[in-house]
C-alpha cells in the first residue's frame, strides 16, 4: 500500500498540516448547518506524518480529472454518502 512516489511530494503547502480541522471547522460546519467541537489528537501509531497529493501529476499520467474542486460542493457529496448509510443501517 501507499502512494507511488511520482505521484506524491513531501512538499507541503502552507497550513497542509491543519487542513482537516479547517474541512472540519469551515466547509462541514457551513454546508451541515451544524456547530461541533472539532478536536485534534496525535496521529496513530505508524501514521505517515505528512502525505501531499499532486493533482496535476495525476490529471498527467493518468488521465484522471476531478469531479469537484469546490470545497463546499466536496463536503456536501460527503455529507450525502454519510447520511445514505446512516439511512441504510437505520433500515437494515
Amino acid at each position: 500500500a501507499g502512494c507511488d512516489p511520482s505521484l506524491c511530494t513531501g512538499q507541503s503547502p502552507v497550513g497542509a498540516t491543519n487542513l482537516i480541522k479547517v474541512v472540519c471547522e469551515a466547509a462541514i460546519k457551513r454546508v451541515s448547518g451544524k456547530d461541533f467541537p472539532v478536536i485534534s489528537k496525535s496521529r496513530w501509531p505508524g501514521d505517515i506524518p505528512e502525505l501531499v497529493a499532486n493533482a496535476n501529476r495525476l490529471k498527467a499520467r493518468l488521465s484522471w480529472e476531478t469531479k469537484f474542486d469546490d470545497l463546499d460542493l466536496i463536503a456536501e457529496d460527503a455529507l450525502r454518502w454519510e447520511q445514505r448509510l446512516i439511512q441504510k443501517r437505520k433500515s437494515a
